[in-house]
């Protein structure tokens, strides 16, 4: 079973880093792509949806932005960039 789940979220994590690949370039429509991709393959592979949050930020479309951050933060609540995401959703942290 083990092998089987691995075998399942290659595929995403290969796209994920040819996403990470694509921004580091400035290639966002290509990021945006690949991480799409990701998605595909893995639909809660959190990592795919915050960094479409970002592409979608760099590419003022905030309404994007904000689905894939929110989706992000319902998959890892207590990720370690979670008050910085919540920061851009305007979101409050806390006192």
């Amino acid at each position: 079973p083990t092998t089987r789940i691995r075998r399942a979220v290659r595929p995403a994590v290969l796209a994920y880093r040819r996403g990470r690949r694509a921004m580091v370039n400035g290639k966002l429509e290509d990021a945006e792509r690949h991480f799409q991709e990701c998605l595909g393959a893995e639909k809660a592979l959190p990592a795919c949806h915050r960094e479409l949050g970002q592409v979608y930020r760099r590419l003022e479309q905030q309404a994007r932005a904000q689905t894939h951050f929110e989706t992000y933060l319902k998959l890892r609540p207590r990720a370690p960039d979670a008050g910085k995401i919540r920061r851009l959703l305007g979101v409050p942290t806390g006192p």
